[in-house]
């Protein structure tokens, strides 16, 4: 029979192995592809819009 400190520190074990898991899981994931080509696609969108800022909207409204 096991050692209650060493139950606890099998489980701590178990515990951090899943974490890294999950981590690499969540790294290695599609989504964070698709975000990263979803971002750039809007950002290739906006520079063709011709927009501005809200200070310089300001600016050109008083003129």
């Amino acid at each position: 029979m096991q050692k209650p400190g060493e139950i606890l520190e099998q489980i701590q074990r178990i515990a951090s192995d899943m974490q890294n898991k999950v981590g690499d899981a969540i790294r290695n994931s599609p989504a964070q592809e698709i975000e990263k080509n979803v971002r750039a696609m809007m950002n290739q969108g906006f520079q063709k819009m011709d927009l501005v800022t809200r200070e310089e909207f300001e600016l050109q409204s008083k003129v």
